[in-house]
């Protein structure tokens, strides 16, 4: 009982130290959000399967942590490639909000999680989260909206590329100003230049 009390402390101690008040993980990477996501959702998972009921902290940490997705998602129902993020497929947020409904019957995952089939789209449309820095711009909620995610943040704690002021851009049911996201982990220099400043939607000057 100790020790289930101990690891659940440590892990309300955890969000707030590994996540911004603006609900993405201070990697500030989009696809490594998944990865925290991930963590703290098995935690959760595990209270339930051993017969315990999830602190409140955590049921609201894990909530802030979905709710970092409806506020950059692209018109084709991915995330910004921002970092290290890998790229996500059409409908990507269908399947991670799918997977949460069940233990959280929000109308907005659920709009997500069906594909716009049952509850309804955020009730805003462009916003900010200003510690991460990411500036997202929307004309609305289908996928033939106009849709600019800038991201004016510092870099973050792992997974950054050399992109401040890097965005990405759609519309009409197109990414118009793609991101490159990774390319590989090997050490090359292919993986170099996919970091670089060069490889992104940025402004260079002199070279630099």
């Amino acid at each position: 009982e100790n020790l289930r009390t101990f690891a659940e402390q440590a892990m309300e101690a955890t969000l707030e130290d590994e996540f911004y008040p603006d609900t993405i993980s201070k990697e500030l990477c989009p696809g490594y959000h998944g990865t925290s996501r991930h963590a703290v959702r098995r935690l959760v998972d595990s209270a339930i399967l051993m017969g315990y009921k999830p602190s409140p902290i955590l049921m609201d940490g894990l909530t802030a942590i979905y709710d970092f997705y409806p506020k950059v998602a692209t018109p084709l129902g991915g995330i910004p490639h921002f970092g290290d993020t890998g790229v996500s497929n059409k409908d990507m947020l269908s399947k991670t909000f799918l997977d949460i409904i069940d233990l959280i019957d929000n109308p907005v995952y659920r709009w997500f999680a069906t594909q716009q089939q049952e509850g309804h789209p955020p009730n805003f449309t462009s916003t900010h989260l200003p510690w991460a820095g990411f500036y997202v711009m929307r004309s609305g909620w289908d996928q033939n909206a106009m849709h600019l995610c800038l991201d004016a943040g510092p870099l973050g704690k792992g997974h950054w590329h050399e992109d401040l002021l890097n965005f990405e851009c759609y519309a009409y049911g197109e990414p118009l100003v793609s991101e490159v996201g990774v390319y590989s982990y090997v050490t090359d220099a292919w993986s170099a230049y996919f970091r670089s400043t060069h490889a992104h939607n940025t402004v260079i000057v002199d070279g630099m």
